[in-house]
């Protein structure tokens, strides 16, 4: 298979893939589940949040302690 036959292959593919993607996402079905991964994404990003936070009070948590042994 020549690559400018590679190249066609991979461009078709992908349009098909988006051509799919987007049939999907204009379903009812379809928009639950992105409504779905959002909620998700954002429940995600806080719990990620919350683990920074916790993360830098533990640090300085530390830095406060090793000042006080010093």
């Amino acid at each position: 298979m020549s690559k400018n036959s590679k190249l066609i292959l991979g461009i078709a593919a992908g349009v098909a893939v988006g051509v799919g993607i987007y049939a999907l996402l204009q379903t009812e079905e379809g928009k639950k589940i992105m409504n779905s991964a959002k909620d998700m994404a954002g429940k995600w990003t806080d719990d990620l949040k919350d683990l920074l936070n916790k993360g830098k009070k533990m640090a300085d948590d530390a830095e406060e302690t090793l000042e006080e042994m010093a």
